[in-house]
Protein backbone atom coordinates (compact mmCIF):
# COMPACT_ATOMS: atom_id res chain seq x y z
CA UNK A 1 0.00 0.00 0.00
CA UNK A 2 1.33 3.43 -0.94
CA UNK A 3 0.55 6.94 0.20
CA UNK A 4 1.85 10.41 -0.47
CA UNK A 5 4.24 12.02 1.99
CA UNK A 6 4.35 15.73 2.86
CA UNK A 7 6.29 16.60 -0.27
CA UNK A 8 3.90 14.65 -2.48
CA UNK A 9 6.20 11.74 -3.23
CA UNK A 10 4.75 8.27 -3.34
CA UNK A 11 6.07 6.07 -0.51
CA UNK A 12 5.17 2.78 1.12
CA UNK A 13 3.49 2.86 4.55
CA UNK A 14 6.65 1.61 6.29
CA UNK A 15 8.80 4.30 4.66
CA UNK A 16 6.43 7.07 5.75
CA UNK A 17 6.15 5.73 9.30
CA UNK A 18 9.90 5.23 9.71
CA UNK A 19 10.57 8.71 8.35
CA UNK A 20 8.07 10.20 10.81
CA UNK A 21 9.54 8.23 13.72
CA UNK A 22 13.08 9.32 12.94
CA UNK A 23 11.94 12.95 12.64
CA UNK A 24 9.98 12.76 15.90
CA UNK A 25 12.88 11.08 17.73
CA UNK A 26 15.35 13.73 16.57
CA UNK A 27 12.97 16.49 17.71
CA UNK A 28 12.58 14.88 21.15
CA UNK A 29 16.34 14.48 21.50
CA UNK A 30 17.00 18.11 20.59
CA UNK A 31 14.28 19.26 23.03
CA UNK A 32 15.77 17.09 25.77
CA UNK A 33 19.24 18.51 25.09
CA UNK A 34 17.86 22.02 25.56
CA UNK A 35 15.94 21.18 28.73
CA UNK A 36 18.67 19.19 30.54
CA UNK A 37 21.21 21.57 31.98
CA UNK A 38 24.21 20.92 34.16
CA UNK A 39 23.95 21.53 37.88
CA UNK A 40 26.94 22.50 39.98
CA UNK A 41 27.37 19.65 42.50
CA UNK A 42 27.13 20.38 46.19
CA UNK A 43 28.32 18.33 49.16
CA UNK A 44 26.20 17.70 52.22
CA UNK A 45 26.89 15.80 55.41
CA UNK A 46 23.85 13.75 56.35
CA UNK A 47 23.83 11.26 59.23
CA UNK A 48 27.61 11.47 59.53
CA UNK A 49 28.17 10.59 55.86
CA UNK A 50 29.24 12.98 53.16
CA UNK A 51 27.09 12.92 50.02
CA UNK A 52 27.67 14.58 46.66
CA UNK A 53 24.44 15.94 45.19
CA UNK A 54 24.81 16.51 41.46
CA UNK A 55 21.33 15.76 40.10
CA UNK A 56 17.65 15.85 40.93
CA UNK A 57 17.74 12.10 41.54
CA UNK A 58 20.54 12.55 44.10
CA UNK A 59 18.54 15.29 45.80
CA UNK A 60 15.43 13.10 45.93
CA UNK A 61 17.47 10.27 47.45
CA UNK A 62 18.96 12.62 50.06
CA UNK A 63 15.52 13.96 50.99
CA UNK A 64 14.37 10.42 51.79
CA UNK A 65 17.08 10.11 54.45
CA UNK A 66 16.47 11.26 58.04
CA UNK A 67 17.29 14.99 58.43
CA UNK A 68 17.92 16.85 61.70
CA UNK A 69 14.49 18.50 61.42
CA UNK A 70 12.11 16.52 59.23
CA UNK A 71 9.22 19.00 59.29
CA UNK A 72 10.95 22.31 58.50
CA UNK A 73 9.05 24.25 55.81
CA UNK A 74 12.13 24.56 53.59
CA UNK A 75 12.63 20.77 53.53
CA UNK A 76 8.95 20.20 52.76
CA UNK A 77 9.15 22.81 49.99
CA UNK A 78 12.24 21.06 48.57
CA UNK A 79 10.35 17.75 48.54
CA UNK A 80 7.44 19.43 46.73
CA UNK A 81 9.73 21.13 44.20
CA UNK A 82 11.65 17.91 43.47
CA UNK A 83 8.33 16.15 42.86
CA UNK A 84 7.20 18.95 40.56
CA UNK A 85 10.49 18.76 38.69
CA UNK A 86 10.25 15.00 38.24
CA UNK A 87 6.72 15.49 36.91
CA UNK A 88 8.03 18.10 34.47
CA UNK A 89 6.25 21.09 36.02
CA UNK A 90 9.28 23.13 37.14
CA UNK A 91 12.89 23.58 36.15
CA UNK A 92 15.83 21.59 37.45
CA UNK A 93 17.48 24.78 38.66
CA UNK A 94 14.46 25.83 40.76
CA UNK A 95 14.15 22.41 42.39
CA UNK A 96 17.89 22.19 43.03
CA UNK A 97 17.90 25.70 44.52
CA UNK A 98 15.06 24.69 46.88
CA UNK A 99 17.05 21.63 47.94
CA UNK A 100 20.20 23.71 48.48
CA UNK A 101 18.26 26.24 50.56
CA UNK A 102 16.82 23.46 52.74
CA UNK A 103 20.24 21.90 53.25
CA UNK A 104 21.76 25.28 54.04
CA UNK A 105 19.05 26.10 56.59
CA UNK A 106 19.73 22.85 58.43
CA UNK A 107 23.51 23.41 58.17
CA UNK A 108 24.13 20.32 56.08
CA UNK A 109 26.12 22.03 53.30
CA UNK A 110 29.84 21.38 53.24
CA UNK A 111 31.99 24.04 51.64
CA UNK A 112 34.83 22.83 49.47
CA UNK A 113 38.18 24.58 49.72
CA UNK A 114 38.89 26.74 46.68
CA UNK A 115 40.65 25.02 43.80
CA UNK A 116 44.20 25.89 42.76
CA UNK A 117 42.87 27.69 39.67
CA UNK A 118 40.49 29.78 41.75
CA UNK A 119 43.30 30.73 44.13
CA UNK A 120 45.38 31.91 41.14
CA UNK A 121 42.42 33.86 39.79
CA UNK A 122 41.91 35.52 43.19
CA UNK A 123 45.59 36.49 43.23
CA UNK A 124 45.34 38.05 39.77
CA UNK A 125 42.15 39.89 40.73
CA UNK A 126 43.83 41.29 43.87
CA UNK A 127 46.76 42.54 41.74
CA UNK A 128 44.34 44.37 39.46
CA UNK A 129 42.66 46.17 42.35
Amino acid sequence: MFRLDRIGQRRSESQVCNHCLVFAFSRVQSWRALKMTALIPISICLNGKSMAIASIADAAKALQQPWPSMDKPSRLEAIRMIGECLAGHCSHQAAFAAFEAAASEQRLLRQKPPSAGLKKFDGVAEDLI
